[in-house]
């Protein structure tokens, strides 16, 4: 033991407990006995000790840092792909096409987060709070069953089951059986609505339903789920569609779009283009 080790012990060892003595006056005889070692020793333990806590808290640091980057899941499919995914505590996802999600699976126990970009299907198992963070907005639940779709300036959370917290900028929007959520915001408005949430037919079946949708927001999911590209003409892109696709033909989904808006298609390996049918096709 070195002399600056046996100096501290002695002090320790000769310290007696207080019996009638207030905090500040023990905490007063304990620096005036450190103080009565020589300067020189002091700055020896203090430097010494403070590299050795700097040592480990760095070490700590470095080590939590390491197990949790290297614990996070990170899951994303490309166009015309959906996966399921099973998470620690049984809950399901359903991941949709072009869509990225990302949770800590050594974090889970503790904090139930999700990332997502994209569109998903949640089907959550009773327990702590469950949190989908997206770009635009935030949802919170317990148990329950709900879709979220967070892509470019568009969000909308539905609920199929139990109750969802919907967290948007300053708001909070409570979200039953059957209600729906959305922000555009290119457009800066935000909708509460309605929808039929026994009819579970959707993206997770193949089928796409539109209710006076933007016809470019149509477009582009038509190009996730068969991974082409479509060009527009620039006269047809503000129209309004309500109608339905599904995933099992290019072309006659396109002719389900096409037909009852008045337009035509042509198809160019993986390049559709869309434009007035009064106009011509090159």
């Amino acid at each position: 033991m070195s002399k600056i080790e046996k100096d501290i012990e002695k002090i320790v060892a000769s310290y007696k407990a207080p019996f009638n003595k207030t905090k500040e006056q023990v905490w007063s005889d304990i620096i005036e006995s450190v103080e009565n070692i020589p300067k020189i020793n002091k700055t020896r333990i203090l430097n010494k000790n403070l590299l050795k806590f700097a040592a480990s808290f760095i070490g700590i640091i470095a080590l939590s840092w390491f197990l949790i980057s290297n614990s996070y899941q990170n899951i994303t499919t490309i166009k015309g792909e959906s996966k399921v995914i099973v998470l620690p505590d049984n809950s399901e996802i359903t991941l949709n096409s072009d869509s990225h999600l990302s949770y800590s699976k050594l974090m889970w126990n503790f904090n139930r987060n999700i990332e997502l970009n994209g569109e998903a299907y949640f089907s959550v198992t009773s327990g702590s709070r469950f949190k989908v963070v997206s770009p635009i907005a935030e949802v919170r639940v317990l148990g329950t069953e709900f879709n979220i779709f967070s892509r470019d300036n568009f969000y909308e959370t539905k609920c199929y089951s139990g109750k969802v917290q919907v967290l948007h900028e300053h708001h909070k929007v409570l979200l039953t059986k059957g209600k729906a959520y959305s922000v555009d915001k290119k457009q800066n408005r935000s909708n509460q609505f309605s929808f039929d949430s026994i009819n579970k037919k959707d993206w997770r079946n193949g089928e796409f339903y539109f209710i006076n949708k933007n016809l470019v927001y149509v477009f582009k999911e038509l190009e996730r789920q068969y991974n082409v590209k479509l060009v527009l003409s620039q006269n047809i892109k503000y129209r309004i569609y309500t109608g339905y696709f599904s995933n099992q033909s290019l072309e006659d989904a396109l002719i389900g779009i096409c037909l009852p808006m008045q337009l035509s298609f042509k198809i160019n390996e993986n390049t559709v283009t869309v434009t007035d049918e009064n106009k011509s096709l090159k």
